[in-house]
């Protein structure tokens, strides 16, 4: 990534975020008496999958997200982690690169049977 037009500021925190809806992670820093910063990647995006799961943060705590293509996985998991006065989206961020599809997405909740969508469409949310 280059940055253009950088200028290093005191920071506490970050979050990331697709700010963009490109399919790529931004990332907000938390500025000290300054507005927050935005470091917007510009980097050529490959096929990518947002997954937005419905539910309050106690619900979707945990909840494992797998993508598959034969015998290739992706896994994201749901966390708490954050940074210091910041909090990162709860969305889960696929990146697929020249994978132009997969065969299905399963979604591994707490409380029943996995949720399993076969051949999702890549490059959406």
């Amino acid at each position: 990534m280059i940055l253009e037009s950088y200028k290093t500021k005191p920071g506490r925190g970050a979050a990331l975020l697709d700010y963009d809806l490109d399919g790529d992670m931004d990332i907000i820093i938390n500025c000290i008496d300054e507005s927050p910063q935005l470091l917007e990647n510009k980097t050529k995006t490959g096929n990518w999958l947002t997954v937005l799961l419905q539910g309050t943060s106690a619900d979707l705590y945990g909840v494992r997200v797998v993508a598959r293509k034969g015998d290739r996985t992706w896994s994201r998991i749901i966390d708490g982690g954050s940074s210091y006065l910041s909090q990162s989206t709860s969305k889960l961020y696929f990146g697929f690169g020249i994978v132009s599809e997969i065969d299905s997405l399963t979604i591994y909740r707490h409380d029943g049977e996995p949720i399993i969508i076969h051949s999702p469409k890549l490059n959406q949310i």
